[in-house]
């Protein structure tokens, strides 16, 4: 999820296609992030006044989601099996506290290892633990009352990945970026009609672009 604010293609086709909605799209993930734990710097939510020593005014504006999209469950599944309790409650409970703000929850299944990579030949072995976290996540959205989405988006996503194997690249950010507006938003005709970057919206992506570094 962290990476998406990098290139912006899901909020652009989301601001494209949504426009008439004004939504507005804050990636809160940072590098490192697990289910078990979301790291911050000290003070990093600090209340307006806070006197504490090396405290700062917090200009930004207070968020008030109306979705949350979630994506755990893939590196944690290299804790190996013996972990997977553990992931069911910090899930379960990541996902309770977040139901006190909405109740609008998606959350991503996580997309199979590929053979590529320095790992390539632990894929498959390591995709028989990760099925094990998919079912936990499906059983949590179903109890839970959230929503459930894949971004699998082909049976060999290699071209797609980056070299090391784990994270997308460009082309398949901006592929998943298709897929999460047709399934989360069910945008009819999206697949024949999104626009093209080159051509029709560069300005709205760079705008896009930089408030993310900003926002970073």
């Amino acid at each position: 999820v962290f990476r998406m604010q990098e290139f912006g293609f899901f909020e652009f086709y989301l601001q494209v296609h949504a426009a008439d909605q004004t939504p507005r799209v804050r990636n809160l993930g940072w590098p490192g992030d697990t289910v078990y734990r979301q790291q911050r710097p000290m003070y990093f939510f600090m209340e307006e006044g806070d006197t504490r020593e090396g405290s700062e005014t917090d200009g930004r504006e207070k968020i008030e989601p109306g979705v949350f999209i979630l994506s755990y469950g893939k590196m944690e599944s290299l804790d190996g099996l013996e972990k997977l309790e553990d992931f069911e409650e910090a899930y379960d409970r990541l996902i309770l506290e977040l139901k006190k703000l909405t109740h609008r929850i998606a959350l991503f299944k996580p997309d199979d290892f590929q053979k590529v990579g320095p790992a390539a030949e632990l894929a498959e072995e390591r995709n028989l633990v990760l099925k094990e976290y998919t079912e936990v996540i499906e059983k949590l959205a179903a109890e839970r009352e959230v929503m459930l989405i894949s971004s699998r988006m082909f049976d060999d996503d290699r071209d797609f990945l980056e070299p090391t194997g784990i994270h997308f690249a460009a082309p398949g950010l901006r592929t998943q970026a298709f897929i999460l507006i047709h399934r989360v938003l069910g945008f009819e005709g999206f697949w024949n009609k999104h626009p093209g970057f080159d051509s029709n919206y560069p300005l709205l992506h760079e705008m896009i672009l930089e408030k993310n570094r900003l926002w970073d």
